[in-house]
């Protein structure tokens, strides 16, 4: 009896060490099983580093900085606790009009392999001729901005970024240079143009409570297609 109670706990402290818990380096010293929502900010996060840094990975100490910050920022700000960052690209995955087997040999070869491969076949009726069309998911959540040009250097294989066509208008934005961060609300027929939006710009301090200030706060109405965020948020 003593020996399978030995077997069954020394069972447990294995299967508790192989949990993949995504936790960024520094942020716990014990591996624990994250949530969906702590791994949809994590997420979220890691996003908003690439996107901010042009990085082909996110760096994991700012990352874990704008999860920090933006978790102090929708805690001390419940306005915008709903707001989320709009996803402008799928990270790790790219889209070739042609690629051959030698070329996904040699992508293989890379720094950035394996990669699996979903082929897209779409046959027009009115024209006699087949788009197919080849996504490739690479193993790690590469910054498509940064990798497509990448292969293209080292290998001469051209490629596209898979874009996010989502809207709801909703965004969330951090400036590396001053380390703001900008909320975007956005109302009206987004998916097209959003007719009105409403933007705040925090500033997270470096203190214990990681106090949030809200610098400005206001409404911008629009006329046209492009409803971009005013330059002076940028600051």
């Amino acid at each position: 009896m003593y020996a399978f109670n030995l077997f069954i706990f020394v069972m447990i402290l294995l299967g508790a060490h192989s949990l993949d818990c995504n936790y960024p380096k520094g942020d716990s010293n014990f591996y624990v099983p994250m949530t969906r929502k702590a791994q949809f900010f994590l997420r979220e996060a890691e996003l908003m580093a690439m996107e901010a840094t042009d990085s082909v990975l996110p760096n994991r100490q700012l990352t874990t900085k704008i999860r920090l910050d933006m978790e102090a920022i929708r805690a001390q700000f419940p306005i915008v606790r709903n707001i989320t960052h709009r996803k402008k690209w799928a990270p790790g995955k790219l889209r070739f009009q042609s690629i051959s087997p030698d070329d996904l040999r040699r992508i293989n070869e890379t720094e950035y392999g394996p990669i699996k491969i979903r082929h897209l076949n779409i046959r027009y009726r009115a024209v006699e001729n087949t788009l197919n069309i080849t996504y490739l998911n690479f193993p790690k959540l590469y910054n498509p901005l940064v990798l497509g040009p990448a292969l293209l250097e080292m290998l001469g294989i051209e490629s596209e970024p898979v874009m996010s066509i989502f809207r709801d208008g909703d965004d969330t934005i951090f400036n590396a240079e001053t380390s703001n961060y900008i909320f975007v609300k956005g109302s009206g027929k987004c998916f097209i143009s959003c007719e009105q939006k409403h933007f705040w710009l925090f500033m997270v301090k470096c203190n214990k409570n990681r106090e949030v200030v809200l610098i400005k706060d206001y409404m911008v109405r629009y006329n046209t297609l492009d409803s971009p965020v005013p330059t002076d948020l940028f600051i």
